[in-house]
């Protein structure tokens, strides 16, 4: 690749800068310019101000336009109006836009390492869904080989256990990227029994730790998280196909019909290896 993995807009000390990452580091560097949009007038407001002359779109007449340019993208939506252009463009975009080289100086040229996790989660007899107070029983995952592995609750007797040796595999892996099919379910999950058995989240970043902005929107600073969900919906060739656009039904759909037998967890098996004490998960 001839452009980073990743790049994201931040703020410091009052200033726009990029947190950049590739090759598994993260740069924060200088944006190669200030946020900006144009309008039609000199606005009062607090910017850098330039004239520029262009074209405008609906009648392609050179104009006079004025470019007010901002220390960070947060000035953007506060001071934008009816008269002002160019104002919704993610900052992101705007310099691939206007400096299209800019990118390439910070290539991701390693290889790509991946991690592919599917996890299952006891259900109470009582109860339609698990909630974060149950506890993990299998986490299916695999890397750039493709080869599947599980782990298990049966096997490692509680899921703690099961967890902390999840926590290693992330470790020995150390993914660029986590693929994990309805991201906002799985790996907020996971995070958030990590937290009830007091083990440390900072696995799942390559700096600090992960944050849950909202009810389930994952941040992993360092790492990508691709969900192939989102792509699913927004497939309309599927619109009648499938009964559901679970992982299951999709997967059969095109093709990938199940190969392994499905685990059989009887109740008095699981009963014996969860913890009955009152949990607490830490927010």
């Amino acid at each position: 690749m001839n452009v980073p993995l990743s790049a994201h807009t931040i703020t410091i000390n009052g200033q726009q800068k990029l947190s950049i990452l590739q090759n598994g580091s993260i740069s924060i560097v200088d944006s190669p310019f200030k946020p900006f949009f144009y309008a039609n007038k000199k606005l009062s407001i607090p910017a850098s101000i330039s004239k520029t002359r262009a074209k405008r779109l609906s009648d392609k007449k050179l104009s006079t336009f004025y470019k007010h340019s901002f220390p960070t993208t947060n000035h953007i939506p506060k001071y934008r109006s009816e008269s002002t252009y160019e104002d919704n463009i993610p900052f992101i975009y705007r310099i691939a836009i206007d400096d299209p080289s800019f990118y390439t100086n910070y290539p991701q040229t390693d290889d790509l390492t991946y991690l592919f996790l599917d996890i299952e989660q006891y259900t109470p007899p009582e109860s339609y869904f698990p909630t974060i107070q149950d506890p993990i029983i299998s986490i299916a995952y695999c890397t750039n080989d493709r080869k599947i592995k599980t782990l298990m609750l049966k096997e490692l007797k509680s899921d703690k256990a099961l967890l902390e040796r999840f926590a290693q595999i992330i470790k020995e892996i150390d993914p660029d990227i986590f693929i994990c099919y309805n991201k906002n379910y799985d790996i907020p999950r996971l995070i958030r029994r990590f937290e009830h058995h007091d083990i440390n989240t900072n696995v799942f970043c390559r700096k600090g730790k992960p944050k849950i902005v909202g009810k389930n929107d994952i941040k992993l600073n360092g790492r990508i998280i691709f969900d192939p969900y989102d792509q699913v919906k927004a497939d309309q060739s599927l619109n009648g196909e499938v009964p559901n656009r679970g992982l299951k039904a999709v997967s059969d759909h095109f093709g990938f019909k199940e190969t392994v037998k499905p685990i059989d967890f009887s109740e008095a098996d699981i009963d014996k290896l969860i913890d009955k004490t009152p949990q607490t998960i830490q927010h």
